[in-house]
């Protein structure tokens, strides 16, 4: 939601906004317990050891500094 937020006031194109929001969709997580395999849907943050993972962060993660900044 907010990584999606910023990439449209940087004016990202449309279709990779698309692409991106595709990317976060659908996402479960698998894991073994002492009895069974169990899922979560993952509803926040970026894949550990995505290759947009850094990118995307920083790209969210500028608003928050520019706003921190700003108020001074």
């Amino acid at each position: 939601k907010h990584i999606i937020s910023s990439l449209w006031r940087i004016n990202v194109l449309d279709y990779i906004i698309r692409m991106i929001m595709a990317y976060f969709s659908d996402i479960t997580l698998w894991y073994e317990t002492d009895r069974d395999t169990k899922s979560h849907i993952v509803t926040a943050g970026v894949p550990q050891g995505s290759v947009l993972g850094p990118l995307l962060w920083q790209i969210m993660y500028d608003d928050v500094f520019a706003f921190k900044y700003q108020k001074k």
